[in-house]
């Protein structure tokens, strides 16, 4: 439960219980119902449900619909359920029926975030600034909002406040630091030795900020220690953040190439359109090969394969050794159904590192996805995956959905549940156990397994096939 929701059920039960003494002080005796409404949110509060809460708030406020305390009470458990336009409902009406009040307004603007309507909710936190933004949960909300809008002044602002409220809260002094870090990293550095202090082994990320803080600081060159902050950054996902020390280096240093690809991959990843600063890095730098690979990333993920092709292969042409490379050829190949190209791609790239597993992986799945070569490419290249690494999910299932593919199910059976047993959050098992489940007459078992693949990867290629398996096996409603 995060700190919001610690908040809210604290409040609420307290809430609750003075809506009960309202009851007690103010008996109404057309509505005996009341109370067992009442009494029922209460229960179902303290149970942890707060949907249930609020149904049973609804129908004490159909009872009595002037009465104020239950309209707080039910915006609280509406705000607990993620129910914004409810929660907006019962805060009007206790607008309607009590004088003004700050916490009500804090509440509305947590509502108005869950809607969707983050400018409305920042201007209504900041009307009751004295209320509000002491309270650490909306900051906390702020400080997210602010990451999400590209805000940096305002997420450096919400995490000084929040860090003054909560200093020895681990991840709250990691942010902060990471936002020190994309534009003064040496500033950073207390606040990044707390976090990691705070949360020791725990906190990786805090320790490499740190290390490549110190490493650069003798180079003397500011925009190379802030690529490097980006870089780190990069590495653990924090693309937004990320963009801002890339920003910040390029700005300092306009010609400084990696960091201008590091830029555009980081627009890319953030949802914004990197294209201008790759094309501005493979300018600067025609004979580096990283740019071209970022170009390619750009154009894959447009489903532009004709330029992605371009892009990797004069990636390749300044890089003939770099296996990654090759490896994604290979993808772009597969992508356009030239499966002869694509797999002088992926075998090419298991030439250049024959002790990778990732890339036998990656020759397994294209045979097996499309069916090719099942037993004389698919079936040793996953042999050879698990041969380097016995406990890896990935090889195993690959292993075994290629014992299943050539009609071995015994052995397809013991290599699942063995990946299963070491990753059963893995959606693309899941959705090879149950075809396996399937296959063997168990409906039902195939279904589950269907239906946890659909969970997992709710959306992507792995959840939509499930999906489509799973309609054609399930019994009519």
């Amino acid at each position: 439960m995060n700190r919001l929701l610690e908040v809210l059920a604290q409040r609420r039960i307290h809430l609750l219980l003075a809506c009960v003494v309202l009851l007690v002080l103010d008996p109404n005796p057309g509505s005996p119902a009341l109370p067992g409404a009442v009494q029922t949110a209460v229960r179902a509060q303290a149970g942890g449900h707060p949907e249930a809460a609020l149904a049973a708030l609804e129908t004490a406020v159909a009872l009595q619909p002037d009465l104020p305390g239950l309209h707080v009470a039910a915006a609280h458990a509406a705000l607990e359920a993620g129910n914004g336009p409810a929660a907006l409902d019962h805060l009007d009406q206790a607008d309607r029926l009590l004088p003004p009040n700050p916490e009500r307004t804090c509440l509305r603007g947590i509502a108005l975030q869950l809607l969707g309507m983050q400018s409305a909710a920042l201007e209504t936190w900041q009307s009751e600034a004295a209320t509000c933004l002491q309270q650490p949960d909306i900051l906390g909300r702020m400080a997210a909002l602010a990451l999400e809008r590209g805000d940096r002044r305002l997420r450096l602002e919400t995490l000084t406040a929040l860090s003054r409220l909560e200093p020895d809260n681990a991840q709250v002094l990691l942010d902060l630091g990471i936002s020190q870090a994309v534009s003064d990293p040496n500033l950073a550095l207390p606040h990044l030795r707390a976090a990691r202090r705070l949360a020791g082994r725990s906190q990786g990320l805090a320790s490499d900020l740190i290390q490549v803080i110190l490493d650069s600081e003798n180079a003397s060159q500011p925009e190379y220690t802030l690529a490097q902050v980006g870089q780190a950054l990069a590495r653990s996902g924090h693309w937004r953040e990320a963009s801002w020390a890339f920003e910040h280096a390029v700005a300092l240093e306009p010609g400084y190439s990696e960091a201008q690809a590091y830029l555009g991959l980081a627009y890319d990843r953030v949802g914004q359109d990197g294209l201008s600063a790759l094309l501005a890095a493979a300018a600067a730098a025609p004979d580096a090969p990283l740019p071209q690979i970022f170009l390619g990333y750009h154009w894959k993920d447009r489903r532009d394969y004709d330029q992605a092709l371009e892009a990797f292969t004069r990636a390749g042409e300044l890089d003939p050794d770099n296996p990654a490379i090759a490896a994604e050829l290979g993808g772009v190949y597969e992508a356009m159904a030239d499966f002869v190209s694509a797999k002088a791609a992926f075998l090419a790239a298991v030439d250049l590192a024959p002790q990778e597993t990732g890339f036998w992986s990656l020759v397994a799945a294209f045979s097996l996805h499309n069916e090719i070569e099942v037993s004389t490419l698919g079936l040793p290249a996953a042999r050879n995956a698990v041969a380097l690494r016995p406990d890896d999910p990935q090889a195993l299932d690959a292993l075994g959905h290629a014992h299943f593919l050539l009609g071995d199910r015994t052995m397809a059976e013991r290599l699942l549940r063995r990946a299963l047993s070491i990753d059963p959050l893995r959606a693309e098992t899941q959705l090879h156990f149950g075809m396996l489940r399937q296959a063997e007459g168990d409906p039902g078992s195939a279904l589950a397994a269907y239906e946890i693949a659909q969970r997992l990867d709710a959306g992507g290629s792995v959840g939509e096939f499930a999906t489509r398996l799973a309609q054609a096996i399930a019994p009519p409603s």
